[in-house]
């Protein structure tokens, strides 16, 4: 994987995570589809384990030092470690998968965006919901938080599929190979 073009992409990713985050959000609940992880199912589907297990740590660690959380008397802090764990095993269920999937099939990135996304939302929920039972008091409501997540995976795969007719034709510029052995 050519590095370079993965610290572009991510640079212009973020910037659309950050930038369209308020303006593509549905309803008071922050349903809004993440570029991160559609960023994410591309270099899955593409780069090899090693690669995309760093890259998947690289992503989840700068989504939590950009984001913060509220603490109950109105104090804001940033928690390392929930995302980067969270895209770390939705990268590792993707791996795992993508013999049996098309990865130049735009379908198929959608399909496991919704899924990738889901399970990282669930992972960061229960990370979260624990930190707030044995550390800091976190202005947290799981479940309310596990609704609008999984509503925003299914907005994160249409998203996905849909970026998907983008990056797919960028593929010899991340220096992916289109023919990989199976399991590699």
């Amino acid at each position: 994987m050519n590095w370079l073009s993965f610290a572009i992409a991510t640079w212009i990713f973020f910037g659309l995570e950050l930038g369209l985050r308020d303006t593509l959000q549905l309803g008071p609940h922050a349903i809004a589809p993440s570029f991160i992880v559609a960023l994410l199912i591309y270099i899955a589907l593409n780069a090899s384990p090693r690669a995309v297990l760093w890259a998947a740590i690289i992503l989840g660690l700068l989504v939590d030092l950009t984001g913060s959380i509220e603490l109950v008397p109105r104090y804001t802090t940033v928690i390392v470690g929930p995302h980067a764990i969270a895209f770390y095993l939705a990268a590792h269920m993707v791996l795992a998968m993508r013999g049996m999937i098309v990865s130049r099939n735009p379908l198929s990135m959608g399909v496991l965006a919704v899924v990738a996304a889901a399970v990282a939302q669930i992972v960061v929920v229960a990370f979260l919901t624990i930190h707030n039972l044995y550390g800091d008091p976190i202005v947290w409501n799981a479940s309310e938080r596990l609704v609008s997540g999984l509503a925003a995976s299914v907005y994160t795969g249409v998203v996905a599929a849909i970026l998907s007719l983008v990056l797919i034709p960028l593929t010899p510029l991340f220096g992916f190979t289109t023919a990989r052995r199976f399991g590699h």
